[in-house]
């Protein structure tokens, strides 16, 4: 395996003008803000859109990248994280996560491309959201509910069925209450969304600065960038730096 094409299309709304108003009473606006900067409250940071902020989220790419990365870390679980490259368009309206982002992703042998359009790679034009590996004899494309493998160009068969050899999931809420109970990590646990969730963010610190970014995987730092590695962290506002 060489390279994995990573990608999900759609723009996000035009958000805007902001609404400033008094809170509804059954929000607590401080509480909803958490230790990210105070905004004065305008339905357009909450709820739903909230992800159109980098206040609190990074767009349609950091909505769904983990979505789909999540196949990627399971099969082939990349490390050593090299060079990150991103552009992207800025967005309309009152929100300020990107309107678009590609992102190239250098590791120890694999290269990484996330796209919010397809990529030009048999079968991919069909999906809105999909992961396409490729190897030196075959390829893997597959979404949420189909897979599609050739091997030296020619398509294979899916199987028909696989036994049932893995414990089904309960569901993600069922799943963290076991896993309380019995003092064991639940499917989704810190450590593993640590690892694949990162070069997300140093993704959209790429696109941000609007410059090739050099990591340190042992360090966890970019290499001669104080400005990127300010950006790895931020101030949290007062009551909540609790840690």
């Amino acid at each position: 395996m060489h390279t994995v094409r990573l990608w999900k299309t759609g723009n996000p709304p035009v958000l805007g003008p902001a609404n400033y108003q008094t809170p509804p009473s059954t929000l607590n606006w401080d509480m909803w803000q958490g230790p990210a900067p105070v905004s004065l409250y305008t339905p357009e940071r909450c709820h739903f859109t909230y992800r159109y902020f980098l206040d609190y989220s990074g767009g349609v790419f950091q909505d769904f990248w983990c979505h789909i990365a999540d196949v990627v870390w399971w099969a082939i679980n990349p490390t050593g994280l090299r060079s990150i490259r991103a552009k992207g368009g800025l967005p309309e309206g009152i929100g300020d996560a990107p309107n678009w982002i590609d992102i190239d992703y250098e590791f120890d042998n694999l290269n990484l491309h996330w796209t919010s359009t397809p990529p030009n790679v048999p079968g991919a034009e069909k999906r809105g959201i999909g992961a396409y590996f490729e190897g030196d004899k075959g390829t893997l494309l597959c979404d949420y509910n189909s897979r599609e493998i050739t091997i030296n160009g020619v398509p294979m068969p899916d199987v028909a069925e696989i036994p049932i050899t893995l414990e089904r999931s309960p569901g993600h809420q069922q799943n963290f209450v076991n896993a309380v109970k019995s003092r064991t990590q639940p499917e989704s646990n810190l450590a593993y969304a640590r690892q694949m969730t990162m070069p997300m963010h140093l993704g959209l610190i790429a696109w941000r600065l609007g410059e090739p970014l050099e990591w340190n995987p042992r360090k966890e730092k970019f290499r001669h960038n104080a400005e990127a590695n300010a950006m790895l962290n931020r101030e949290y506002r007062k009551g909540w730096d609790l840690v």
